[in-house]
């Protein structure tokens, strides 16, 4: 069965929002990958849309090479080890500047569609 994809403009696919997902949800704890594609699902600001997991393992990587994260094995009885993750001091700091930036945007956002309101577009 083929998936079909969502286009950006539904506002459902907003992969430029999963460092600050994924830090969000390791400042509260550590988690495994898995459970933060699950997690990151269950945002409201997802809308019940799954990302992409090998995009959030990208991401793991990355932050883990900017040291904004921290990555351990855990063992597992009978199964292989799953990488748990720790949000770091300058990983705190990125998600600081994270919310600063957000904060912006919504002025720019509410501005931005303020003027396709004048627009008169159709729905």
């Amino acid at each position: 069965m083929t998936q079909t994809k969502t286009c950006s403009c539904e506002g459902k696919s907003l992969d430029h929002f999963l460092q600050p997902a994924i830090l969000a949800l390791l400042a509260t704890e550590d988690l495994h990958g898995f459970a933060m594609v699950k997690a990151i699902g269950e945002n409201a600001m997802f809308h019940g849309t799954t990302p992409d997991s090998t995009g959030v393992y990208r991401f793991l990587k990355k932050m883990h090479e900017q040291s904004l994260v921290t990555a351990t094995d855990v063992d597992q009885e009978h199964l292989p080890a799953k990488r748990c993750y720790h949000l770091t001091a300058k990983g705190r700091m990125c998600l600081a500047s994270w919310r600063r930036t957000l904060h912006a945007y919504i002025g720019d956002l509410a501005r931005f569609v303020s003027a396709l309101d004048a627009l008169e577009l159709e729905d």
